[in-house]
């Protein structure tokens, strides 16, 4: 059976969520941004940008992993 655009419409809508900024930076690297400062109005970001931004931003989310496993396995190791 087809959907009116009313009951699609609800059903988009009650499953769409606002996006979550999650901060991923490590202790050593709280304060920074996480995310690449905008160049402006009118200046556009080339692709090489948007991939040293994403590599960044990898890296931060790796470094703060590592952070999260040595704090675990130091307070394992300590009983």
């Amino acid at each position: 059976m087809a959907r009116t655009k009313r009951e699609y419409r609800a059903r988009t809508e009650a499953k769409s969520t606002p996006a979550k900024m999650k901060p991923y930076l490590a202790e050593k690297n709280q304060g920074q941004s996480k995310f690449a400062i905008s160049l402006g109005e009118g200046v556009r970001i080339t692709e090489k940008d948007k991939l040293v931004t994403r590599n960044a931003n990898r890296s931060r989310k790796k470094a703060a992993r590592q952070e999260g496993r040595r704090l675990i396995n130091g307070l394992t190791d300590e009983f």
